[in-house]
């Protein structure tokens, strides 16, 4: 990390590792404890049937896929104001929660698009 000009000890490396880390860490735990143990099917099945709420995301957002019904692993978020006086960013209403409403598509490679 420090030969790509990045603090190892930084909160805000940390907690990127952490939030990226999270799904595929916990999908190895589950795929383990699958029939035929830890390995590529299993992990996949693990990851595309992930439902879980990870102590990083506020209240109301969670981790959620579908197998091939629902791709997209967080469909929720929430609109914050900065406030220069106070240095911090406000939450304007609550989480909007469009989990399983976005249609999945197919990678189109020739033209880099999705359809």
């Amino acid at each position: 990390m420090k030969a790509d000009g990045f603090d190892p000890n930084s909160p805000a490396t940390l907690g990127l590792g952490a939030n990226l880390a999270f799904p595929p860490v916990q999908a190895l735990a589950i795929a383990g404890q699958l029939d035929g143990g830890l390995n590529r099917t299993n992990f996949r099945l693990a990851m595309r049937s992930i439902d879980m709420t990870p102590p990083m995301l506020l209240p109301g957002i969670r981790l959620h896929l579908n197998g091939l019904k629902d791709a997209y692993i967080v469909e929720s978020g929430l609109f914050r104001r900065w406030d220069a006086a106070k240095q911090t960013d406000i939450r304007q209403g609550d989480v909007i929660d469009l989990d399983g409403r976005a249609k999945n598509c197919a990678w189109d490679r020739a033209a880099s698009v999705c359809r």
